[in-house]
């Protein structure tokens, strides 16, 4: 049928209702926007009460009223210049990884928007986030390992060894329990409500931190509780470590402070070195993307040292293809 064939008051009334979805579209605000978002994702991920936080500070210097069609680009620099001449709990301005999180939370909402056809297209199309030059390289060799489990008392002690040789994060262990731990194959199961991106994953338990959970008390379900049964709350167990490393004097080499998060950049950077290879240690860590895996796996002197020893090896066998696998006095494999 064509367009002349249809009667006038069915055209005008079809006009007008496309006019009003189109109005209604473009009219979504921010506050709506996360609304809906929360109510889609807000029980997948671990992290999505820090965007609660990070939400807070969006629309009270945004608006929660602000139409998202009607943001731009200009908006988030402007948003970052406020945030910048203001004080955190901390006592200083919030950092660029602050604020690159905070506007990524903006991003995702808006993103979210277009994919339920709440607006015709990203305003915020070409978002850039400058680098944050953040990443830590704090890695707890054997020898450091040393110095922090002779400071350590009691619980600490197996809480850092198990720490440092699963890769499981601080919260992951503080509701580690005893039904997860598999002591005949030296595995820990982590649940998927107790990780971090809602996904679970088996990691390695090693002999000495098997060892170590034999000297403590199984008072209830926790593996690391409190004499009341309850298990210890991140925040103390983050507060007992630097507590005992700062009394003991104990940094890295460098004279930087070791935190409790270093162990499992450690752990990962450590079992890179080691030869396991980079598919497995993500999966033991629970790393989703090759890009966060980078950053906990540090490369440092000693990778630097080990490939120059691996080349020299291998030119010395191209060029003592029939000589004994030795150069320079040690041994390189081999009868």
């Amino acid at each position: 049928m064509s367009a002349a064939a249809i009667p006038n008051d069915l055209l005008q009334a079809a006009q007008i209702l496309l006019r009003a979805a189109t109005e209604q579209v473009e009219t979504v605000t921010l506050g709506r926007a996360w609304d809906l978002y929360a109510g889609a994702y807000g029980t997948q991920v671990r992290s999505f009460d820090s965007d609660v936080g990070r939400m807070k500070h969006l629309t009270r210097i945004l608006g929660a009223d602000r139409q998202l069609a009607m943001l731009s680009l200009a908006d988030v620099d402007a948003y970052r210049a406020q945030r910048r001449t203001e004080t955190t709990c901390r006592g200083g301005t919030p950092s660029v990884a602050t604020l690159n999180r905070e506007v990524e939370v903006l991003a995702r909402v808006v993103a979210f928007a277009v994919s339920r056809k709440l607006l015709r297209a990203n305003p915020l199309g070409g978002l850039q986030y400058p680098p944050e030059h953040n990443i830590r390289e704090v890695v707890v060799d054997d020898a450091l390992l040393e110095r922090i489990l002779a400071a350590c008392k009691s619980w600490l002690r197996t809480f850092v060894l198990v720490a440092i040789d699963s890769g499981c994060r601080r919260n992951e262990l503080v509701r580690l329990r005893w039904d997860e731990i598999d002591q005949e194959r030296g595995l820990i199961r982590v649940e998927t409500n107790d990780t971090k991106t809602r996904k679970g994953r088996v990691t390695i338990l090693s002999a000495r931190a098997r060892e170590s959970l034999l000297d403590v008390p199984r008072r209830s379900q926790w593996v690391f509780s409190n004499q009341h049964g309850d298990h210890f709350h991140p925040a103390a167990v983050t507060a007992k470590f630097r507590q005992t490393l700062n009394a003991a004097g104990i940094t890295d080499a460098a004279g930087r402070e070791i935190v409790l998060h270093d162990l499992r950049r450690s752990f990962v950077t450590m079992a890179r070195r080691r030869g396991v290879a980079e598919t497995t240690v993500m999966k033991m860590s629970g790393h989703v993307t090759h890009m966060v895996f980078k950053r906990y796996s540090i490369a440092g002197i000693e990778d630097v040292l080990h490939a120059r020893e691996t080349l020299d090896d291998a030119h010395y066998r191209v060029a003592n293809p029939t000589g004994p696998r030795v150069r320079r006095g040690r041994k390189t494999g081999g009868a």
